[in-house]
């Protein structure tokens, strides 16, 4: 083979890799470049010829120093939980023959090794073909040890198959230790170090790399991970730690919190909206963002006109003891909303121009005016809208023609308050947290137009809001409900008054956007959460996506970076009834002996899907039929790594 049908690139661990080693790193990998076999036995080696000679030096050897003749070194991997955990690219990481990534990585350690650079690790991609079907081999040096790692597959097995059972695996580590150091005595199983991992998928499969398709239907997966440092089979209540791990991916439309993050986009695009118009460039025809594609604006008006018509308090259905978090949702979506202006922001999200908007928002204080009925609005609602609601319908305020940027001031206002409310419903009622903390935060990021704050600045947005003095209604009562807009004569009589202060307090949109983001995708992960687990949980993420560590600082970021990961630690006692019984969809175990001059690490691992693009391993149609059978398989993969210290410092093993 020619060395130049090779890829040699410096790059970080690809997904198989850091799957076995437990971790990521920097290495060097090496792989062909062709996807089609060649006959190697008619290619010539540019490398030099080297002495087959055993000494430490001979990273690789030919063959190594532990004797691979068999399937019983069984390999490493971890958190496969996706059929597809591998990028594009890895696809196109095609294996050469062992024999040849052997003398390719002696020659490139012996041309490298007094180099003053960092030594990195050096794997090689095999074909399998040998008969230990090696896929993976590599070396390293340092002044220190040489260490040297193959990884071998077992193809894909039953879950009894005595090649894996728990007293089998021990006893191939101790028997490779004899072959590799030559000891007879046996060494008791609680001298060795031991690290077992296994895992659990609760919902969904786990995401092994953030570079996926975020117009899937994928919207997150719950996992657990269950590992203890014994060498037994069963997990030992006093010594085993419980992670549940809970990746989501935002905005989902399958989610059942979507409807929130429409909301929440919206609004954003409302914010973006306002620092490009100013009151000089605002036109009637001006586009608007929208819940809508297209609408009525005389049917909107009408829906304004009815819901002041029909103004009342909400009863929300108390469900008591034991109800979970989606109930909670099911409560907040379908109710009818909380008072009036969160009856309004449903409607004037459908007004898609400017001139629909200040026109709908015209009527409803001409419509209040002369209502005759109650109007409910929440004495909690501080909003400029329910403010002008309350002076209005009492008679102590003028009936106000918005004009410039109003409107759209007056829309974000009472969506950030509907979405506070409905987040303030959900986490109380969930039992997430106290109203009096999350009555906190919600202080913590508003400041409202009535609280003595100076007015910002506002670049390209001149606020006209009108003053608001106690005067009695300027507006008789109409004769006729019918009518969508007042008269000339009427509307001559309204009072335009200009006001220092913005609708809103645009200082801090950002801030109570982010909160918003952050309750968003708080809840997000929750959702998730099997309901038993729900009170162990929630304080961890709360604080997690909320505190002042929040990964979160802007709900930009959140729009931009939809993928987020949680790990939370459980009490072993009441996981272990769950899982009990059940079969692990991965299982690792880790054996590492370690003596003045060597170390040799085992790893086995059992997968119940293959870790290896099919690249790098093809699954074949018996394995494949196995697989979709009721009976449970794994694919079983094995990794030896061997380190000899040059100095015989010891080095810890994970």
């Amino acid at each position: 083979m020619d060395s130049n049908e090779l890829i040699v690139t410096e790059t970080t661990t690809p997904s198989y890799l850091s799957i076995l080693l437990n971790k990521s790193d920097d290495i060097i990998l090496v792989h062909k470049e062709n996807k089609e076999p060649k006959d190697e036995s008619s290619m010539s080696i540019s490398l030099e010829k080297q002495k087959s000679e055993s000494s430490l030096l001979d990273i690789t050897g030919s063959p190594l120093k532990v004797s691979l003749n068999d399937s019983s070194l069984l390999g490493t991997s971890l958190l496969e939980l996706n059929s597809n955990s591998w990028s594009k690219m890895e696809e196109t990481h095609f294996p050469m023959s062992r024999q040849y990534a052997s003398q390719f990585t002696s020659d490139y350690i012996r041309k490298n090794r007094n180099k003053d650079t960092k030594p990195r690790t050096i794997w090689c991609v095999c074909d399998s073909e040998d008969e230990n079907k090696t896929v993976l081999m590599s070396a390293v040096q340092t002044t220190d040890y040489i260490s040297r790692s193959v990884v071998t597959v077992g193809g894909c097995v039953p879950k009894n198959h005595p090649s894996i059972t728990f007293e089998a695996l021990c006893n191939r580590h101790l028997s490779d230790v004899a072959k590799f150091t030559g000891e007879k005595q046996k060494i008791p199983l609680r001298q060795l170090q031991s690290n077992i991992l296994s895992t659990y998928e609760i919902f969904g499969s786990k995401i092994t790399s953030r570079k996926f398709d975020t117009s899937s239907t994928v919207k997150g997966n719950v996992n657990l991970e269950v590992s203890w440092n014994l060498c037994c089979a069963k997990i030992p209540l006093d010594n085993a730690k419980c992670t549940m791990i809970v990746q989501t991916v935002i905005g989902q439309h399958t989610s059942s919190l979507y409807c929130f993050w429409k909301e929440l986009i919206l609004l954003e695009l409302y914010i973006k909206a306002l620092s490009e118009y100013n009151s000089e460039t605002l036109h009637t025809n001006d586009w608007l963002p929208s819940s809508s594609v297209s609408s009525d604006d005389a049917k909107l008006i009408d829906s304004v006109i009815d819901v002041i018509a029909n103004s009342c308090q909400p009863r929300y259905e108390n469900r008591g003891e034991g109800v979970n978090l989606q109930q909670i949702l099911g409560c907040v979506t379908e109710c009818n909303c909380y008072d009036i202006t969160d009856r309004l922001w449903t409607i004037l999200t459908q007004c898609t121009t400017y001139g629909a908007l200040a026109s709908c928002l015209n009527v409803i204080f001409t419509e209040v005016a002369n209502s005759e009925t109650d109007i409910y609005v929440a004495d909690t609602n501080l909003t400029s809208m329910a403010h002008m609601i309350r002076g209005v319908k009492a008679g102590k305020m003028a009936v106000p023609l918005l004009s410039g940027t109003q409107p759209i001031e007056m829309l974000i206002d009472i969506g950030l308050e509907k979405l506070k409310k409905d987040f303030a419903y959900i986490f109380t009622h969930g039992n997430i947290v106290s109203f009096d903390e999350l009555n906190e935060l919600f202080i913590n990021s508003e400041l409202y137009p009535d609280s003595d704050v100076k007015e910002p600045e506002t670049k390209g947005r001149k606020s006209v809001m009108p003053e608001l003095k106690s005067r009695k209604s300027l507006m008789p009562e109409l004769k006729s409900r019918k009518s969508v807009m007042p008269e000339m004569s009427r509307r001559q009589m309204r009072a335009t008054l200009y006001h220092k202060k913005p609708v809103i307090n645009f200082e801090n949109i950002e801030k109570r956007m982010k909160l918003l983001g952050q309750l968003y995708t708080t809840l997000e992960i929750l959702i998730l959460v099997p309901n038993n687990w729900l009170s162990f949980a929630a304080n961890t993420v709360f604080e997690y996506f909320v505190g002042a560590e929040s990964p979160l600082d802007s709900f930009v970021t959140l729009a931009q970076n939809k993928f987020y990961e949680v790990m939370i630690d459980l009490p072993i006692n009441e996981i272990y009834k769950t899982i009990e019984g059940y079969n692990p969809n991965m299982w690792r175990f880790s054996l590492t002996t370690t003596r003045p001059l060597y170390a040799l690490q085992s790893v086995f691992h059992l997968s119940q899907r293959s870790i290896f693009p099919p690249c790098i391993y093809k699954i074949n149609i018996a394995e494949e039929t196995m697989m979709e059978s009721n009976d449970v398989y794994y694919y079983y993969t094995a990794m030896t790594h061997i380190t000899d210290f040059i100095k015989s410092k010891l080095r810890c093993y994970k």
